[in-house]
């Protein structure tokens, strides 16, 4: 990973670097700088997005070849699709306590973000990748996962809920973490090289990336809270779980009670039957006292809801809620998973190993074979017309932010003005700059006169006609250059210009004294 990014750094450098050259030959710096770093910046981009879209195009290949039936061939990038199944015992993740082969997960405390957005923004504070070995059972055969694999399109879950923070706290007592706390990101990146690299598919990874201790995410108070509501919560799940007489049962037994006096007194059914009348008068009566009793149990409950409100008032001014919890997540794949892998196989240990550390690592992806190659698919067309797309818009836009500039009259003067003043003072590097970004040699002043008229030291004028000054030019009043020098007494360059094949004109003698 290391490699990669420092192979990513050289090439935006190179491409920079190459466009400054391209830009630096029409805009000043340091515009061209600039110019050069975004657009560097995005083509970089847009070269990312053609790989990516060759990479999809290689991985769609080679599921396609997976699901033809064709075997794996050692040493080879190879696809693999099926259902995912741990060798021995499956994995138990840390916080969700389910089963499973493979799990990330990350804790963090909860940050609030400075702002107007309200949004909380956590970083991670406790991270960690574990797997158990395990095998994708496909058509061919059971294929190996060695090494922790890039997950690609599983969800990521949150747990916030008292029974995973107990399973969070005996996890954190019960590991060993390596610490990363204060450390450059080339370590951080480290992590993942060994991780990847690993290549016996058994992996467990703790890492501690920040500087709270367990008693600053589970203070003493929380923790109390966490292990009442456990208990709370196992007591009311035993008690659901006892054995109690049903409806369905009270009847049937007041049907073999109602049965059983029939058959020693037939004349109990009179009896009933008169009973029945006069119990059901007596509900008739009774109805009217319910009415009134509903009335006092409504008043009676409005005033238990005032006090159940002020008593949970009372609870969360007492203690911790469960959101103050952390925040702790996990990206699972759990057992009997329909997953697609991708990387290189192995003959001797029938699996997927990692090529070693600075190569691609193996990629697991969530879905069947006809679900991801579908996402193959999308991959590679998006990032295809993306990549080519944004890359001409990118090169038209500034081939036209060029011509504007170029042939912009406020351009023409700066530049006019830039190069008139550069020649004063004999500035041949600023005047060189002017040329190799497309100002014309011969480029003129307000009055219409050029550099070489313009031109009062003979080395000067000796650099300009070197560079195709035209010699001959006439100025809007019927000036030339050779003219120009002849009247200020400048011989030195009158021979140049005539060397330079100036054209001799009797306007270019002074006027005769008359005798």
């Amino acid at each position: 990973m290391l490699r990669g990014c420092l192979l990513a750094l050289l090439l935006y450098a190179a491409l920079a670097f190459g466009y400054y050259f391209w830009l630096d030959t029409v805009f000043d710096r340091p515009g061209s700088i600039y110019g050069a770093l975004g657009l560097g910046l995005v083509v970089f981009f847009c070269l990312g997005a053609l790989m990516n879209s060759r990479r999809a195009f290689k991985d769609w290949s080679l599921l396609v070849r997976a699901e033809r039936g064709m075997p794996p061939r050692d040493g080879k990038m190879c696809a693999v699709a099926g259902k995912i199944y741990p060798v021995g015992q499956p994995l138990t993740a840390p916080f969700s306590g389910e089963e499973c082969v493979i799990c990330e997960y990350d804790l963090s405390r909860h940050r609030r973000q400075v702002g107007t957005s309200g949004q909380e923004n956590t970083g991670s504070d406790f991270a960690g990748f574990l797997m158990v070995p395990s095998v994708v059972r496909s058509q061919q055969a059971e294929v190996r996962i060695l090494g922790f694999p890039i997950v690609e399109g599983f969800r990521e879950t949150v747990a916030s809920d008292y029974a995973s923070a107990r399973r969070a706290i005996d996890y954190l007592t019960t590991r060993e973490f390596e610490s990363r706390t204060g450390v450059k990101i080339v370590t951080v990146l480290g992590v993942f090289e060994d991780v990847w690299s690993d290549e016996d598919g058994l992996v467990e990874k703790n890492i501690r990336l920040g500087t709270v201790s367990l008693p600053d995410l589970f203070p003493p108070e929380l923790e109390a809270a966490i292990d009442r509501e456990t208990q709370a919560a196992a007591e009311r799940a035993a008690g659901a779980d006892a054995a109690t007489p049903g409806e369905d049962d009270l009847l049937n037994r007041e049907d073999e009670r109602l049965d059983r006096i029939e058959a020693l007194d037939p004349s109990a059914d009179e009896d009933d039957e008169a009973a029945e009348d006069d119990f059901e008068d007596d509900d008739e009566d009774e109805d009217d006292d319910d009415e009134d009793d509903l009335e006092d149990e409504d008043d009676f409950e409005d005033e238990n809801e005032d006090e159940n409100e002020d008593d949970l008032e009372d609870e969360e001014l007492a203690g911790p809620s469960s959101a103050d919890i952390p925040r702790m997540t996990e990206k699972r794949i759990d057992v009997a998973a329909q997953v697609c892998v991708v990387g290189v196989y192995n003959e001797m240990k029938r699996g997927l190993a990692p090529p070693g550390r600075g190569r691609h690592p193996n990629r697991l992806f969530c879905g069947s074979a006809a679900k991801v190659t579908k996402v193959f698919q999308s991959k590679f067309q998006s990032h295809l017309i993306g990549g080519l797309v944004f890359l001409a818009v990118a090169h038209l836009a500034t081939l036209g932010v060029m011509q504007v500039y170029l042939h912009s009259d406020a351009t023409a003067r700066d530049r006019a003005s830039a190069a008139f003043e550069a020649a004063d003072k004999q500035d041949f590097s600023r005047l060189a700059g002017l040329l190799r970004r497309g100002m014309d040699i011969n480029i003129r002043n307000s009055s219409g006169a050029t550099l070489l008229m313009e031109a009062k030291d003979p080395a000067v004028a000796a650099w300009l006609i070197e560079r195709g000054a035209d010699v001959n030019a006439v100025s809007d009043d019927g000036t030339t250059a050779l003219m120009a020098a002849r009247r200020a007494g400048r011989q030195e360059i009158v021979q140049q210009l005539l060397k330079a094949g100036a054209i001799f004109d009797l306007r270019d003698v002074p006027e005769q004294i008359p005798e």
